[in-house]
Order: C-alpha cells, then sequence, then structure tokens
C-alpha cells in the first residue's frame, strides 16, 4: 500500500523538480571538485541527465546554458560507437571531436550509463573547458585544427570499472598540466556518479524500474509549450545582417533568415561569410546551440531546457562558412563568431517580439597566463572577463556579464592565486554602455602586472572581440562601447593583430590594460527617464562630459527640475 501511495503522489512537477534537483546536486558536485580556474571560477561547464534514448531531461541551472542543446547531440554520436546494449556499469564514455562535442577541443564531455535493477534508465552527462588541451598557445592563429591540440574520438575512458590507462596517457603526455586536465575530468565523472546515486534513490523512493513515462511527459509538454509560444508570433520572414571584427583588415559578415510559420522557426544563415584559417570558425553545433538557446530565452525563458523545446526550431548554415565549418577548420576561439548569434537572432524578432529582445551584448573576452613558476612546475590559469549586456524593453542592460554564456566573472582571489599576476584594477567603465531609452551595460577595465618577484616570462593569450565593430543597439538606442587592449601604456591597433591573435610574453613588472565592450542601448536616448540618468552619474556609469553628448542632458537642470 505504501508503495501505491507514493507512485499516486508523483505528479510531473514533483518528478521534474526532484530531477532537477539530482542535476544540480551533481553541478555542485563538479564545481567544488574541480583544479582549474575554468571551471571552478568561471563556471564553464554543464551537467545534465538525458533519458535511455538520449534526450535531456534535466540541466543544471548553474550550467552553460547554451550546453543543453549540444549535449544530448554528443550522447547520441557516442552511442553509435557504443550501442547502449552493449553498456555495462561502471563504463565512462568520452570524446571532445568538436564536430560531435562542443565545437572546440577545449571541452571534454563524460557520459556515464546509470543501471537501475540491471537495467538502463539513464544518462548523466558532464561537459566542461580544460585548463589546456595541448597545441598552440596562440588562441586564434592555428592553420587547422591539428595545431589546435589533443583530438579525442569517442572513447571509453572506463570499461566496466576498469581505467583506459593508455588513453588517460596519452591526455597526460600531451598537455601542459595534465594533473589539472584529469583532475577535471575525474571531477566530471565524480559528477555523474552523485547524480547516478541520488537518481537511483530517487527511483527506489518511488518503486519506479523506469523513467521513460516521465520522460515522454516532460518532452510532450516542453514541445508543446514552446509551440504554443511560436504560434503567438506573425507568421513571416523577418531578416537580419551583421558585422564583426573577424582577423583581417576586413570585417566578417553573419546573415539570418528567420521564418516563423504556424508552431515552428526555422533560422538559415546563407549568405554568412566563408569559414578563415584562423581559429574563430563556429562548427554546426555550437551555432545551433546558441540559436535555439537565444530563442529559448526570448519564447520560453522561465522553462527549464529539456530536448522538447527545441524540436520546433530548425537551424542551417552553410557548409564551409564561419557558422558552419568543416574540418580540419580551425575552431578554438569559436565563441569569437558563435557568441554574435543571439544578437542577430535578438536583432531578427525585434519586429514581432520587442517587449523580450534585447540589445547586442558586449560579449566576453578570454585570457589564458600560461608559464613555469620558479619551482619549475607549470601553471595555466583563465580569466573570463564580461562586457556590458544589452538593454531591454524593461530596463537597462545589466554590468560586466558574461551573456550569452552563463558562466562568471572568475573571482581575482582564485586567478592571483593561480599565476603570478597581480590584478591592480578592476572597475566599471563609465560611457561604455550605449545610450538610450533603456541604457546599455557598462564594460570594464581589468589591469594586470606581471609580479615584480617574478623571475620569469608569462605567456598571456587573448581571445579578444569588439576591438573595430561594438554592440548595437536597437529602436534608436546607441552602440556600446569598445574593447581595448593597453601593452605597457601603448594602446594595440589592428596592425597589432599578431600581438591580438596569439597573445605576448610578458617580463616581471609589464602591465596589460584590458577593456570590455560595453553594451547596446534600447530605445532613444532623449527617452531616458531623468532621475535614471542623475543615478548613473551619481554612481558613476555616466560621466557628466557623457551625458551631455549623448543624451543633451545638463545635470543642473534636472536638479532645477527636482528630479533628484
Amino acid at each position: 500500500m505504501a508503495r501505491t501511495m507514493r507512485r499516486r503522489t508523483l505528479n510531473i512537477e514533483i518528478a521534474w523538480a526532484r530531477l532537477m534537483s539530482i542535476i544540480d546536486e551533481s553541478a555542485t558536485a563538479l564545481l567544488r571538485t574541480a583544479f582549474s580556474t575554468i571551471i571552478s571560477g568561471a563556471q564553464d561547464f554543464a551537467c545534465q541527465m538525458l533519458d535511455t534514448s538520449a534526450r535531456a531531461l534535466a540541466h543544471s541551472t548553474k550550467s552553460v546554458a547554451e550546453f543543453a542543446a549540444i549535449m544530448p547531440i554528443t550522447t547520441r554520436h557516442l552511442l553509435r560507437k557504443f550501442p547502449p546494449e552493449t553498456l555495462r556499469p561502471g563504463d565512462v564514455l568520452t570524446t571532445n571531436d568538436p564536430w560531435l562535442c562542443a565545437g572546440h577541443l577545449g571541452d571534454i564531455v563524460i557520459v556515464v550509463p546509470v543501471f537501475h535493477r540491471k537495467r538502463l534508465v539513464a544518462f548523466m552527462a558532464a561537459l566542461a573547458h580544460m585548463p589546456d588541451i595541448g597545441g598552440t598557445l596562440d588562441d586564434t592563429g592555428a592553420r587547422d585544427v591539428h595545431e589546435e591540440g589533443l583530438w579525442i574520438p569517442p572513447a571509453m575512458l572506463y570499461e566496466a570499472g576498469r581505467p583506459n590507462t593508455l588513453l588517460q596517457d596519452i591526455i597526460a603526455h600531451n598537455v601542459r598540466v595534465p594533473e589539472a586536465v584529469l583532475g577535471d575530468v575525474e571531477a566530471e565523472i565524480a559528477a555523474c556518479h552523485v547524480g547516478a546515486t541520488r537518481l537511483i534513490e530517487f527511483m527506489k523512493e518511488f518503486d519506479l524500474v523506469t523513467l521513460e513515462p516521465i520522460a515522454e511527459d516532460l518532452q510532450r509538454r516542453a514541445e508543446a509549450t514552446m509551440r504554443e509560444a511560436i504560434r503567438r508570433l506573425p507568421d513571416g520572414v523577418y531578416r537580419q545582417e551583421m558585422l564583426f571584427d573577424g582577423v583581417a583588415e576586413e570585417p566578417l559578415r553573419i546573415c539570418l533568415r528567420l521564418e516563423v510559420r504556424g508552431d515552428g522557426v526555422h533560422a538559415d544563415y546563407d549568405g554568412t561569410s566563408p569559414q578563415v584559417r584562423a581559429g574563430i570558425n563556429s562548427a554546426w553545433n555550437f551555432t545551433y546551440a546558441e540559436t535555439v538557446n537565444a530563442i529559448k530565452s526570448v519564447l520560453c525563458p522561465s522553462l527549464p531546457s529539456t530536448e522538447g523545446l527545441f524540436r520546433p526550431i530548425t537551424v542551417a548554415a552553410p557548409e564551409r562558412s564561419i557558422l558552419n565549418a568543416l574540418p580540419p577548420a580551425p575552431v578554438k576561439g569559436r565563441t569569437r563568431t558563435g557568441f554574435h548569434v543571439p544578437s542577430i537572432v535578438f536583432a531578427a524578432l525585434a519586429e514581432v517580439a520587442p517587449d523580450f529582445v534585447q540589445a547586442g551584448t558586449g560579449v566576453p573576452n578570454l585570457f589564458v597566463a600560461n608559464g613555469i613558476d620558479e619551482q619549475g612546475r607549470r601553471f595555466n590559469a583563465h580569466m573570463l572577463t564580461g562586457g556590458g549586456k544589452g538593454a531591454t524593453a524593461r530596463g537597462d542592460g545589466i554590468d560586466c556579464c558574461l551573456y550569452p554564456t552563463s558562466s562568471s566573472n572568475i573571482p581575482i582571489e582564485i586567478y592571483e592565486n593561480r599565476c603570478p599576476f597581480v590584478v591592480e584594477q578592476t572597475a566599471l567603465l563609465p560611457d561604455s554602455g550605449g545610450a538610450g531609452r533603456h541604457r546599455g551595460g557598462c564594460g570594464q577595465e581589468i589591469v594586470l602586472r606581471v609580479h615584480p618577484a617574478f623571475t620569469q616570462p608569462v605567456n598571456l593569450s587573448m581571445r579578444v572581440e569588439m576591438l573595430q565593430q561594438p554592440a548595437l543597439g536597437l529602436f534608436g538606442g546607441r552602440p556600446g562601447g569598445l574593447a581595448r587592449i593597453v601593452l605597457n601604456g601603448r594602446q594595440l591597433r589592428r596592425s597589432d593583430q599578431e600581438v591580438i591573435r596569439g597573445g605576448t610574453v610578458l617580463a616581471p613588472g609589464e602591465r596589460i590594460v584590458i577593456v570590455q565592450p560595453g553594451g547596446g542601448g534600447y530605445g532613444p536616448p532623449a527617452e531616458r527617464d531623468p532621475r535614471a540618468l542623475v543615478r548613473d552619474l551619481r554612481h558613476g556609469l555616466v560621466t557628466p562630459e557623457g551625458a551631455t553628448r549623448d543624451y543633451g542632458f545638463i545635470p543642473e537642470d534636472v536638479e532645477v527640475a527636482g528630479a533628484r
């Protein structure tokens, strides 16, 4: 009788809440056991629970959002080589193939089959950015993917609980910080095992022998919700184009044709620039994920990610384009291209969903310190830095945000503890948010100096975007401020591409200033509430000169009007 009662009280809302709590605990385990700054500090990872058909059931709230659409694709690729009926308890599958996984070699996926009562009931997966994967330190300058690091095909990392020591040795011998890389991989495995344990406990509590009825109900409901949201949009074709920096003298172009028909959406990037011989190409998986995640954030922002949400959305991009590069194209810095996808999707939807889109975002940039300390040990520390998020119809953009990823700015204390850089300053940059009825989020200025007592040179690899093309505003809003790099007092120009792309070697005491781009504004600047401008002035987000230049605003006039 007790079992019957438990089964009756397990409605779909309770089941989904429990599955989400399980995957969030899995993510917490990864966060707390990871070795590297890119995971423990920036939180560049994802944990996911999938059903036996490799459909996403639950994606951690602490996870990178766009990975929700990638991990089911990757898991299905792994299952083509290792069919479900051949798997056993203790098996651990892995790959970092950019065209099967998350778009560049730095992201390694771990997939663990979950068995209950000798039956396969689910998969637990983790996807995380490694601190190093070998290859060149030149972040975007490789000529093909083989120069970018170790390429792991679909493989068994553990087989029935026994480690594949050959594969582990190959990884260790091809990366600069093997303890950190293998430690992070083991943290991924541990996270999957935590999730598997909690899932089995859940199934025992409710006397479940399979998750299939729950999985089918979740997918059906999620798909129906998305289709209903799409039906509220008027049918039509919505086009948009944008330019971004690229790596040569001429900027590159992204073209989007977004078609809404009934309860489906099709995104087509025909006309986008061809792939280039530099590591800023995006593989299709990453383009697909950024596209569907942007559409979801407009139409179903509060709904947790399951695969059913993405079924009504299809995505196409020309082969060998910058958004669908084919092997062996270099892809290490694919975020420099892929992170622009949400902004162009929002711009295309602005006509039909003006209250739910946002202006262009100052995309995140990445800086990696690499070298050998006085004890002869290799260090490798990532610093992800956020720009300003685009403004919306509902308010100003968020300052120093890493959108479109959900990763975090790395805490200064963690970064300084892992490498010989001293962070002399991090500060919001006034006037960097695009002017508008609602102001774009501000970028930030970060000042790094190699510790004067450190005796070895430090290689700083840089992945920098928006040095030339700003985040665009919407509905009359102004563009955000550009990124800048100042090395030892000299601002780097386009002619310094070798330094910007390949990084630079800094001696003890040398200094670099990193300026992150701001977000675009929303609506005409003349319509901004004067009281909001006064707050901006008080908080140092807008200077008096900027208020006059961008808004035609004289602070004394507002004081007289009583806006304070």
